[in-house]
């Protein structure tokens, strides 16, 4: 999953470049929880089943846009120590150490959320929806690079 999330940033650093008017970083989680959210409602047919994927997708989005708004503070937290020609590396160190914190702990819960939708669809229907999850990775991933450039490549 880790390497998911990474390639997920990686492959966004094109599309962030390449965009000459990108989409706000929570427009684009938002559509993709949207998707997703859409695909259930065709796929699943059983109620349960369905309110407990889009429980799921409701999670996954939050822990998304937690994502985007805290690396946009630490962007700015950076910014900040970066003008201040005499902040001392300890506080840049602990920026830094903070944001992984709370990086690693949503990744938690990325994890749960997505062993928890893979648990409750079949083979069929996961695979339907999959793709969809990929995208709302992807789309976090190219939110992280906006906020760590601006909105500029």
């Amino acid at each position: 999953m880790r390497s998911l999330l990474l390639t997920a940033l990686l492959t966004a650093l094109p599309l962030a470049s390449c965009a000459s008017d990108p989409v706000p970083p929570e427009q684009l989680i938002r559509e993709q929880a949207a998707a997703m959210r859409s695909a259930i409602a065709k796929v699943v047919a059983e109620p349960a089943r369905r309110a407990e994927l889009l429980a799921q997708v409701d999670a996954l989005e939050l822990v998304l846009q937690e994502q985007n708004r805290d690396l946009n503070q630490l962007s700015v937290e950076l910014q900040s120590l970066n003008a201040d020609y005499d902040a001392p590396r300890a506080r840049f160190e602990e920026a830094l150490a903070h944001f992984r914190e709370r990086v690693d702990a949503r990744y938690v819960r990325v994890q749960a959320a997505h062993f928890e939708m893979v648990r409750r669809t079949d083979a069929k229907e996961w695979k339907r929806l999959v793709d969809l999850e990929h995208a709302a990775l992807k789309a976090a991933g190219t939110a992280d690079v906006q906020a760590l450039t601006g909105g500029k490549s």
